[in-house]
Parts: structure tokens; sequence; C-alpha cells
């Protein structure tokens, strides 16, 4: 690992190196006898410890290349972690301990995934939405904290398969996210009417935006782009395969928790007659067992 990181720190000259940290179930851990010996060896009885432990031995290796590691906010899920990381906020499903590591002094790049990801489509993260973001977590702003650094969008390319799709993932919320991060939220409406003029401008230049229709989808426009993208992160190998009506209800719990994160809680009924989306949940349940709970996205 030291041999790696050196040989990966020689060719990048900033001063932070992320090291992720994030999707790590403990599914395999706990039947690995390696994790198990391990634990014993340092007297843990957590495994998210024993991925603290891992996390620690990799901060000791960049600092001494004078690297500052980022991490995804799963991290904090561990003990003590040095304040001297940059934590990235991107889901809500290990906020937990973010106070905490910002009352400490910890440091905050805010990337959460409801508002801040750009390669889920409109009808998930739509322009408004992007525009009204708040770097809120347990129910605390932190718009005003010294130790938030700032924001960051992340675009994962998976699903974007030519140049002018990234462009219309980009454009025009990468406007919205660029002023609330600069300054603040102001009028939406007089945000649209600028946005528009800057759409014109981009357009003449051979940019590929979103059209304005489809800013902000609603009604079976908005949920149906959430179930394709969805469904083909989740199942990508299942699209098009019928499901029963044992299958539907079985995948319910995990449906609900779909619509807590993309969709809205009054769409659980049209999203249990997706066979797409029902695909994805049942493969979410074999990837994540249900005493892990680990319902994230990316």
């Amino acid at each position: 690992m030291e041999k790696l990181l050196t040989e990966v720190c020689a060719l990048f000259p900033d001063d932070r190196f992320h090291i992720g940290g994030d999707e790590a179930p403990k599914t395999e851990w706990k039947k690995c006898p390696h994790c198990k010996a391990r634990m014993e060896a340092l007297g843990l009885t957590d495994y998210e410890d024993l991925q603290g432990y891992f996390t620690k031995r990799v901060v000791a290796i960049l600092k001494k290349h004078g690297k500052r590691a980022v991490c995804w906010n799963d991290v904090l899920e561990s003990k003590d972690v040095d304040t001297g990381n940059i934590i990235q906020y991107w889901t809500a499903q290990h906020e937990a301990p973010v106070p905490a590591f910002i009352e400490r002094g910890g440091k905050v790049i805010f990337s959460n995934m409801s508002a801040l990801y750009f390669d889920y489509p409109h009808g998930i993260n739509s322009l408004n939405k992007v525009y009204h973001y708040q770097p809120v977590v347990m129910g605390k702003s932190y718009a005003d904290s010294p130790n938030m650094l700032g924001y960051e969008a992340a675009l994962w390319s998976e699903q974007v398969e030519t140049p002018e799709h990234l462009e219309e993932l980009l454009f025009p919320r990468l406007y919205a996210v660029s002023e609330i991060a600069w300054n603040e939220a102001g009028d939406y409406a007089d945000f649209e009417h600028r946005a528009e003029k800057k759409i014109e401008i981009a357009a003449k230049q051979g940019v590929n935006c979103m059209t304005k229709d489809g800013w902000n989808p609603e009604g079976e426009a908005r949920v149906q782009s959430a179930a394709t993208f969805i469904a083909h992160m989740m199942n990508p190998g299942g699209i098009g395969t019928p499901h029963t009506d044992a299958e539907r209800e079985m995948v319910r719990p995990v449906i609900e928790k779909f619509a807590q994160i993309w969709f809205r809680p009054q769409d659980v009924p049209e999203m249990m007659k997706n066979d797409d989306l029902v695909g994805a949940a049942l493969n979410f349940m074999k990837m994540f067992p249900p005493e892990n709970d680990e319902t994230k996205g990316e």
C-alpha cells in the first residue's frame, strides 16, 4: 500500500488526496478470518473501527508525502477521526457523526447527493432543487460555519454515453450551484430569467444545454426519469424483466426507502408498478441484506 501511494502521490502536485471510504458494507468483513484476527490483535469490537484503523494507516502514509486526506463522510462512523482530514459530505445515511466532527474543528465539503449529484437526472435533482440547496446536517445549517469549505457538484459518468448528454446534465444546474456557492439563493424566477440568457450564449458556443421544459419535470415525466436512472444504476442487467405481485410486496420497504431518497413518498404506488424498479430493489436486497441498512446512491 505504501509503495502504491508513494508512486501515485508523486504524480500529482496538489496537497489534497481523496481516499474515498464510502460504500464499505461490513457483510464480507464479518466473514473474513483476516479481518477478525486483525480486530482481535488491535482489541477492536466494532468493524467500523477496523475501517478507521485502515484509514489512519493510509492517512499516515499520505502525511509523509505532504498530502492531506479527503474522505467521504462514511468514515466518521469510526471513532476519533483526525480533524486534519477533510470530510466530503455526500449521504444522509452517515450524517449523524458530522456535526461533532465540525464542532471539533473538522473541515467539510458539501456534495449532498440529494441536490448536488449531477449524474442524477433533473427528475431527481431539478434546477429548482439545486438552487435552493442548503448545507443542513441533522437539522442544523452550516452555511455560515468557518469549517464549511464549500460545495462540490459531482457527476459520475457510468450512465453518460455522449458529450452532449454530459453537457445536458451540467447546464444550467452548474450555474445554480455556482451562484449559491459564491453568494446565496435569491429570487428563483430572477435566476431562471438569467439562466435563460446564459443558455442562449452557451448554445451559440456549441454547448448542449437542457431545454427549459426539462429543468423542473413534474408528474409522470419526473417519476419516469428517476425510475429509469435508478433501475439502470442498481440493476442494469435486469431491465425489462417482469416481476410477480409477491416480489413487489417483498421489496416494498426498499421501494419506500428509494422514495425517501430519490422520489417522493406519494410516488410509492406508481413505483410499485414499475418492474425495472422492483428488479432494482430485489438486486439491492441481495447486495445489502437488511441488517446492513446500507441504502445509498451514487
